[in-house]
């Protein structure tokens, strides 16, 4: 008798044999990657060779230019040059941070009652404070002059310090403190 194979020893084999495996996937992918890298190598030598020197031939012409820009102006124009921008530059830092003493006079016009005459300023930039000595022929117009500082945005505060009758007249003293801005250019 002759000995058989165990019957599991076939069906593996039909199991291995029947297996196939599927080639047009790798084959399309290959397709793909090979397409897609000689486009971007196109793309580089491209880029590399021709984009490349027309850029420096570009880059030429207007070192060029620049050349000949620059042998049209003189050693002096260029030192007068340079001296009109340092000045231009100094002036502008002096105005940035400049301080305007008259515009206090003009808004101080501005907020003035038509009535009230100031005897005495004193200003103070740094702590932007101003403070006025000044006569009004009424309590009434005294009255009006503070609504004024009251309702102008370029008054932060005001303080009246003192008010007195004499001869005919209201003698009064106000402190304001004026807004950040109103002293800078």
């Amino acid at each position: 008798m002759i000995p058989q194979p165990p019957p599991y020893a076939q069906s593996l084999r039909d199991q291995f044999s029947s297996t196939t495996l599927a080639v047009g996937w790798p084959k399309r992918l290959f397709t793909l990657a090979t397409i897609l890298f000689i486009s971007v190598f196109l793309v580089y030598v491209g880029l590399a060779f021709g984009y490349r020197v027309f850029l420096n031939n570009s880059i030429e012409k207007l070192d060029d230019q620049l050349e000949t820009l620059s042998t049209q102006i003189t050693e002096e124009q260029k030192e007068d040059l340079a001296t009109l921008y340092s000045q231009v530059t100094n002036v502008r830092t002096l105005l940035k941070d400049h301080v305007a003493t008259s515009q206090a006079f003009t808004l101080l016009e501005s907020l003035t009652h038509p009535k009230v005459t100031y005897l005495n300023l004193d200003l103070d930039m740094k702590d932007r404070r101003l403070i006025l000595s000044g006569i009004t022929p009424s309590y009434d117009d005294l009255t009006a002059q503070l609504a004024i500082f009251e309702n102008s945005s370029d008054v932060e505060r005001y303080n009246l310090e003192s008010s007195e009758w004499d001869n005919g007249v209201i003698q009064f003293k106000v402190n304001l403190v004026m807004d950040k801005g109103v002293f800078s250019m």
